[in-house]
């Protein structure tokens, strides 16, 4: 699995190229409405980017002109908006089973393409990683949400994997700001 950091200028960056790819990792459907959601209740654009760090969550959708918010009382938040002249929304999903069920009422309400923003968590990065750039191409180990989400047990723990033209996406990007990849 490759892994590489993203930054927000190459998050901001990816909103008009994340129209030119799909995301078909996964060949099923989910049968839901809004009326069934718990978080999001509304239509959603259909690109968008989601945070676990509600203060970085805050500080992207600063970015974003004619914004809503919209707040439910379990904390996540959605914000609508518009960058550069599309319609995008910045998502704040804390960690947790809560996290997996808001990617899916995104995608009920209208999401086609999510990248999820954040760190790895490295509590003391040493200055050579200033500019270095993670993308995570996989997650795997997913139990609780599938035990959550009610996926049939012999299921659990399959990986889940990025678009391969969204990761491409972001690897051209990185490289044309010059930005270091391992």
């Amino acid at each position: 699995m490759k892994i590489f950091f993203l930054v927000l200028p190459i998050i901001l960056a990816m909103a008009p190229i994340i129209g030119i790819v799909a995301n078909e990792t996964t060949d099923r459907e989910i049968h839901l409405t809004l009326d069934d959601c718990l978080f999001v209740k509304y239509p959603v654009p259909q690109k968008g980017i989601v945070c676990s760090n509600y203060e970085r969550a805050l500080r992207l959708s600063e970015k974003l002109s004619n914004s809503t918010m919209h707040k439910c009382s379990w904390d996540p938040f959605v914000v609508i908006g518009d960058y550069k002249g599309e319609k995008i929304f910045i998502a704040c999903a804390s960690v947790g089973t809560g996290s997996g069920l808001l990617f899916t009422e995104l995608f009920v309400a209208g999401a086609k393409y999510i990248v999820r923003y954040g760190s790895d968590d490295v509590k003391m990065p040493p200055e050579s990683d200033a500019y270095l750039v993670k993308i995570v191409d996989e997650a795997d180990n997913l139990y609780g949400f599938n035990l959550q989400s009610g996926v049939p047990p012999e299921e659990w723990g399959q990986s889940v994997k990025a678009s391969p033209e969204i990761v491409k996406a972001l690897i051209s990007t990185a490289e044309s700001k010059k930005l270091i990849m391992r």
